[in-house]
Parts: C-alpha cells; sequence; structure tokens
C-alpha cells in the first residue's frame, strides 16, 4: 500500500501529481493533500482520497481506474476517464461529504451480477455530464445517491443496466433535494419488480418513482 499525508496542521498543503503512471497492483492512498491524476491507468488499483477539517481538491484527466472512494471535504473532478470495473465485485466509487463532477467519462461493466451500486455518493453534490454508463448487472443499480444538496445529470447515456434487489432501480436517490436530469437517454434498463429506471425517495413525500424508457 502506498500512502501519502500531510504531517502537521500548520504545514501548506501539498501537491501531488501522477502523470503516466500505469500497471500498479497497490492500494494508494491520499490522506490531506491536493492531488492531480493525468493519463494515468490505474485499473488494478484501489485509490483512496481522505480529506482533514480543509477542503482539498483531486482531479483525474484522461485516465483509467476501478476503484476510487473519497471522505470528507474532498473536491474531485473526473474528466475524459473510463472505469473498466472488469474484475471488481463491490462499487466503483464511494464518496461520502464531498463535491463530484464527472464529465465526458465511460463506466463499463461485466454481465455479471456484483454487489452493490456502481456510484455510491452521499451527503455532497453530484454533477454528471456527457458520460456513458452501459452494461452493468449491479444488485443495487447504476447510480445509489443519498442526502445529496443537488444532483445534475446532463446528456448522459444509460444503457443495458440492471438492477436485481427489489424495489432498487437503476438510478435510486433517497433524500436528494434538487434534481435535474436533461438531454439524458435511458435505453434498455432493467429493474426488478418495485423499482424503476429512476426511483425518487423522501421521508416527507412518500415514496415517488418515476420510470423512463427501458
Amino acid at each position: 500500500m502506498i500512502s501519502v499525508q500531510k504531517t502537521r496542521q500548520n504545514e501548506t498543503r501539498p501537491s501531488i501529481e501522477l502523470i503516466n503512471v500505469e500497471g500498479l497492483t497497490s492500494p494508494w492512498s491520499f490522506i490531506g493533500v491536493n492531488l492531480k491524476v493525468d493519463h494515468c491507468n490505474l485499473s488494478r488499483s484501489e485509490v483512496k482520497i481522505l480529506c482533514d477539517e480543509e477542503n482539498c481538491i483531486t482531479e483525474f484527466h484522461t485516465s483509467t481506474f476501478c476503484f476510487v472512494s473519497a471522505t470528507k471535504n474532498a473536491h474531485l473532478k473526473f474528466s475524459d476517464c473510463i472505469f473498466t470495473c472488469a474484475d471488481i465485485y463491490k462499487t466503483a466509487i464511494i464518496i461520502e461529504d464531498s463535491n463530484v463532477i464527472i464529465e465526458d467519462s465511460t463506466f463499463e461493466g461485466q454481465p455479471e451480477k456484483a454487489l452493490g451500486a456502481i456510484l455510491q455518493i452521499s451527503k455532497c453534490s453530484l454533477h454528471i455530464y456527457r458520460s456513458l454508463f452501459q452494461n452493468f448487472r449491479m444488485k443495487s443499480g447504476v447510480l445509489l445517491l443519498s442526502n445529496i444538496n443537488q444532483v445534475v445529470l446532463q446528456k448522459c447515456v444509460f444503457q443495458n443496466n440492471s438492477a436485481a434487489v427489489e424495489r432498487m432501480s437503476i438510478i435510486s436517490m433517497k433524500e436528494s433535494f434538487s434534481i435535474k436530469i436533461s438531454g439524458c437517454r435511458f435505453t434498455k434498463n432493467m429493474a426488478p419488480r418495485g423499482g424503476a429506471t429512476v426511483g425518487l425517495e423522501s421521508s416527507d413525500s412518500g415514496c415517488i418513482r418515476q420510470s423512463f424508457s427501458k
């Protein structure tokens, strides 16, 4: 395991850049640092990001991943990235208490059923633009979102995905307060009984489910 962290609170936050790195199989752990990943192949690695009481910025450009997790005050941006999820039987991205932007990226699944959802995100804002999610057989669907301040899905494609657990949806949102879906295309997606392509749930208004084209 490779771990990088800030050692003292009064230090200036360090910046780490990974450029043209590939073939690593060890988990990478970044604690309290700004991180930039550019043209890297980390498809067989785990990348874990933990911020402290201050905000840290993480940018991923034109890179391939398998698993990324982040908690507490992280600002993450994925641009032109690929998540292969070839050997994964768990969630590809787990984000909590952070802000996330994903644009021009591809999430490619496998025919086997896997655990969780591809994106499991809570207590943050989420913006996804011009990205593709296809060929996932996940127990909890593709996106599993809870307590999100703002969700924006724009010009995305969800194709040939399915959820296996009853009442789960391809996109499941619970206690999310501002939701905007525009210019997206949903084709050949399958939800289980009680689920939908997009499922919205609120403790105030009960359960509301809207189904788009399958």
